[in-house]
């Protein structure tokens, strides 16, 4: 009798064994499995057109598939629903919750996220929102604002964002390097758009290397340039001038007058930093009549394109007319 006890006992423990740990393999599957999600189209307002709204949305939802805590339905996939449900696309979502909530219900996913981008001049205000489908609520909201160009904000801004918008759940973006990361919010850095903003004036003669500028000063008198940068910290450039020919004696009694010609002038500048303000050392020729020149300066170049300098240093001349000391300012376009 004892040993069919035990043949019993031994037999309903192997039965019972695999079932002791499906909760725990429940509970993992659980905490593994991804958000069900779509990505609407950006509503465009104001001056933003639709095709900033649609880079600005292919760059969100790579970056919501790079935080692997997402299911992302594929762009083509939400189209084709939408359009057999009625919609020509998400664009035609008036941007509401209860709109959103719909096309939630139709694409049969978890969570919606949508938004809007809005331009005034050239600064743009990117919001984005988080929509819990079944229960109609927003999960989060929030804003980015810059005045800066799509690209920079693609580019620059945007990660960093959505790293920061995604973070209620705890993800973050595994692709984004040491210096992303150093823009996420804590007590020892400053506030995170103010660090994006900073950061939105960094390489930009890299971004707008062509510039073209009309200069005044001393010498030489008059120049319209068009320049180059071979990154943020060379450029060269040319153009035409109206420099110092020579001298004349206007009265016959020793009094020399300097007279002028239109001549060209080339040069090179390095700069000392990828930012907005930079100092740059100026080194020039006008060659028709033989003078060259050592300036140092600054350069303000803004997002819009917007650049203004000043320069002063030394002239010489290379056919014994002496030197001079010279000073530049000068407004120009970058692009």
């Amino acid at each position: 009798m004892s040993k069919l006890l035990l043949a019993l006992t031994l037999n309903l423990c192997a039965f019972t064994l695999p079932f002791s740990s499906l909760p725990s393999a429940l509970a993992q599957t659980q905490s593994t499995q991804k958000v069900p999600v779509a990505i609407l189209e950006l509503v465009t307002k104001g001056g933003a057109d639709a095709s900033e709204g649609n880079l600005l949305t292919d760059r969100i939802r790579s970056l919501v598939v790079k935080s692997r805590q997402y299911e992302v339905m594929e762009r083509a996939l939400v189209d084709k629903i939408l359009k057999e449900q009625g919609f020509q696309a998400s664009q035609n979502c008036d941007g509401t919750e209860s709109c959103s909530v719909r096309i939630g219900q139709l694409l049969a996913v978890k969570e919606i996220i949508t938004g809007s981008l809005n331009k005034i001049g050239d600064f743009y205000t990117l919001t984005l929102r988080k929509i819990d489908v079944e229960r109609g609520t927003i999960l989060k909201e929030d804003y980015y604002d810059c005045r800066c160009s799509v690209p920079t904000l693609m580019t620059t801004a945007l990660p960093t964002f959505i790293n920061t918008f995604l973070q209620e759940r705890g993800e973050d973006l595994s692709s984004q390097d040491s210096s992303a990361q150093d823009l996420a919010v804590n007590p020892q850095t400053p506030p995170l758009r103010e660090k994006l903003d900073r950061n939105l004036n960094l390489n930009i003669r890299s971004q707008k290397p062509w510039l073209v500028a009309l200069q005044a000063g001393l010498f030489p008198y008059t120049s319209g340039i068009l320049q180059y940068n071979f990154g943020d910290y060379f450029a060269l450039y040319g153009g035409g001038a109206l420099s110092a020919s020579g001298y004349y004696d206007g009265t016959g009694f020793g009094g020399y007058y300097e007279y002028t010609s239109p001549d060209a002038i080339l040069g090179t500048k390095v700069y000392f930093n990828p930012h907005a303000w930079s100092v740059f050392l100026d080194l020039f020729t006008t060659p028709g009549s033989s003078w060259g020149g050592a300036y140092i300066g600054t350069e303000y170049r803004h997002e819009s394109g917007f650049t203004g300098l000043i320069s002063t240093g030394l002239a010489q001349s290379f056919s014994g007319l002496g030197s001079k000391a010279g000073l530049n300012v000068g407004l120009g376009y970058a692009f």
